[in-house]
């Protein structure tokens, strides 16, 4: 039987406590969920789903949108921090944070998906 729970599902998992956290602080007090919100939402749904079928299309999904989460145009948390030249370009550090774990996690089945 293959095992679902290793570490290469690390940065998801912390991806899916910080959803849970946000959508619990957003049904206990006033913050509100904007689209790059319900984007973030149905993004990491899919590649949890991704994960459970299918390694490779994993890879995939999870690092799109982790890379679209960097580029701020969605998000995971109920408030976003973010760097850079405003309405221009901006940076969310929380999604750095999360490639760096991302590719120290998942090393070997990155290397096996992008061979060249």
């Amino acid at each position: 039987m293959k095992k679902i729970l290793s570490k290469e599902f690390i940065p998801l998992g912390i991806c899916i406590l910080l959803l849970l956290f946000s959508i619990f602080k957003i049904v206990t007090s006033n913050y509100i969920f904007n689209i790059k919100h319900y984007a973030g939402i149905l993004l990491i749904l899919f590649s949890t789903i991704a994960y459970i079928k299918n390694q490779k299309v994993y890879i995939y999904l999870f690092t799109i949108t982790l890379f679209l989460g960097l580029l701020s145009f969605i998000d995971i948390f109920y408030t976003t921090y973010a760097f850079g030249i405003k309405g221009f370009f901006s940076l969310n550090p929380i999604f750095i944070i999360f490639i760096i774990l991302l590719f120290i996690t998942n090393k070997d089945r990155m290397n096996e998906v992008f061979q060249n």
